[in-house]
């Protein structure tokens, strides 16, 4: 953690008040490390995203340490490797200060300073550079237009009316009093149990090496991507749990912003540089084999056509000058627990490609046998979430879901719903 803290500037930081009363970063000299002996690693990290970072004082990440925890595969992963040494790391971080990309890449650091210290040796750190936020880079790609500040100030005037905060969640992020139509269909959880606590609550889905291989093949064979697959698969998905033969569904889609930029921002630098897509596409419930193909390249396609638009950044840009009323958006609405903050995207997906980087093999002094990841969003956000990491030939699939929205033999059979789908089409 020493090591990971000197080389980047953002795990040295917290938040405080200048002189002046404006948050901003100021470094800090602590790390926080914890070891249990539990063998429960998802409970752990289910908790770990309901205790809150000290802002103020810092680190704004956390490590936990289970050195008594071990990862099993589903029954259909034949692994029949050895590995006596077997332990699981619960990285914790501050969106403030990393993302999916640079975070992927700084898990292949802690690979290599863990083998080489276990070997005896000292690894030679210096400091990455402090860089510009992504705010910064957004102003460079996508040009402000002049009513933007005024946009900014005359919203800040008129979130101070009461009904303004919940006009303004419908209209960026699709919330509001009617909730989406997963909510109106099912209600939420914590409305049928008053006692349940809100939680951001994992099922880690793992592709063999062998189906990993099928679905790339398929997607290069039907001119798609890995993303267009997904997406379909979660499309499907939902569709059937909303009992729809076809439905058009909205979903938000992140975007590693880095090789939009004018200027390069390495993928290992840690701080947050991210667009957003919004996407609605139509689906069926129970596609054929060339009908899901279909479905998957519309997608596909469309997101490209995005991307090239470069939409994924108007919208990041959007949030940035709405960013000072923000937390007095989500404040506002939290008191309106109806329909659980629910937004009109009913699936988030965050695909972090296939990682190369972290490749190891079982004669390595250190590999990363599997990896599992989500952001807690049980207070405002999606009805699901998707994390997916592709290494070792591999594919690592996190489906995300929320106690106080849905329980969890509904998300279980979400997530059976997916990777069902996708094991048909390859």
């Amino acid at each position: 953690m020493i090591l990971l803290r000197k080389r980047h500037p953002m795990l040295r930081m917290c938040i405080r008040k200048d002189q002046d009363g404006v948050f901003c970063f100021q470094e800090m000299d602590k790390v926080d490390f914890r070891q249990l002996g539990t063998r429960d690693w998802r409970n752990v990290m289910e908790e770990s995203l309901l205790e809150k970072f000290d802002a103020e004082n810092g680190p704004l990440w956390r490590l936990i340490f289970l050195p008594n925890a071990r990862y099993k595969p589903g029954t259909e992963i034949r692994d029949t490797t050895s590995y006596p040494n077997e332990c699981i790391c619960i990285f914790g971080f501050h969106h403030l200060i990393i993302d999916g990309p640079s975070l992927t890449r700084m898990f292949a650091e802690f690979i290599n300073y863990v083998e080489r210290l276990s070997n005896n040796e000292e690894p030679e750190v210096s400091s990455m550079p402090l860089l510009p936020s992504c705010h910064v880079y957004l102003h460079e790609v996508v040009r402000s237009k002049w009513y933007h500040c005024l946009m900014t100030a005359a919203l800040n005037i008129f979130s101070l009316l009461p009904c303004f905060p919940v006009f303004m969640m419908g209209v960026v992020f699709g919330m509001n009093r009617k909730g989406n139509v997963f909510t109106q269909k099912y209600g939420i959880e914590v409305q049928r149990n008053p006692e349940i606590q809100p939680r951001t609550k994992i099922i880690p889905l793992e592709f063999s090496k062998k189906d990993t291989l099928s679905l790339l093949q398929k997607c290069k064979e039907h001119q798609t991507t890995v993303q267009g697959a997904i997406q379909a698969a979660g499309g499907v998905a939902m569709a059937t749990l909303l009992d729809e033969n076809e439905f058009e569904i909205e979903c938000m889609i992140t975007v590693n912003a880095r090789p939009f930029f004018k200027y390069r921002v390495p993928n290992e630098y840690a701080r947050p540089y991210l667009g957003f897509i919004s996407c609605k596409n139509s689906f069926i419930r129970s596609p054929d084999i060339v009908k899901f193909w279909c479905m998957a390249k519309s997608i596909s396609n469309d997101i490209h056509a995005k991307l090239k638009k470069n939409e994924h950044m108007k919208i990041a840009l959007m949030f940035d000058y709405m960013a000072p009323m923000l937390s007095r958006l989500f404040k506002s609405t939290n008191k309106d627990d109806e329909h659980g903050g629910r937004s009109k995207n009913l699936i988030v997906y965050n695909n972090l490609g296939n990682c190369k980087f972290l490749h190891g093999s079982p004669d390595d002094d250190v590999i990363i046998r599997a990896s599992f990841g989500c952001t807690a969003e049980h207070q405002q956000g999606s009805i699901f979430a998707n994390s997916i990491i592709t290494f070792n030939d591999q594919l690592f699939w996190t489906v995300v879901y929320y106690s106080n929205i849905t329980s969890e033999t509904m998300a279980q059979r979400y997530a059976g719903l997916m990777k069902e789908t996708i094991l048909k089409a390859i």
